[in-house]
């Protein structure tokens, strides 16, 4: 019958120690690769929703500032009749007083067309009185 020394035994008992551990590293890293890919996927996707969000946001930011630009051409609209207004009605009464059609250009910023007709207006109705 065969027998073994304590020193064989001991050889042998590190031999399936060594298999033992290597197949427990053998393991980890697997599990290590299996959770590395498993990482990788939810960066991806993490990356794919800040994409996705940041292209909704700078397309929310566009949109606000076209709203924005539609509103102010919308004040601009609703503002220059009345600043119109209140340039002709001062320029009118600066014909009544006697002024050129020169001198509405100058003073009210009238358009020389304008003012020209402002004065034309005012002599027809000194003409017929």
């Amino acid at each position: 019958m065969l027998t073994l020394s304590l020193v064989h035994w001991l050889i042998i008992s590190n031999a399936i120690m060594l298999v033992a551990l290597a197949v427990i590293v053998l393991r980890m890293q697997a599990q290590q690769k299996q959770n590395l890919n498993k990482m990788k996927a939810a960066i991806s996707e993490i990356q794919q929703a800040q994409t996705s969000m940041t292209q909704s946001t700078l397309g929310m930011g566009r949109r606000i500032q076209q709203i924005n630009e539609n509103q102010q051409q919308a004040e601009q609209r609703v503002l220059l009749p009345h600043a119109d207004e209140a340039m002709l009605t001062q320029a009118a009464r600066l014909v009544q007083l006697g002024a050129s059609a020169s001198e509405l250009v100058e003073s009210c910023g009238v358009p020389r067309a304008e003012a020209e007709l402002l004065v034309s207006l005012r002599s027809n109705a000194h003409v017929r009185h």
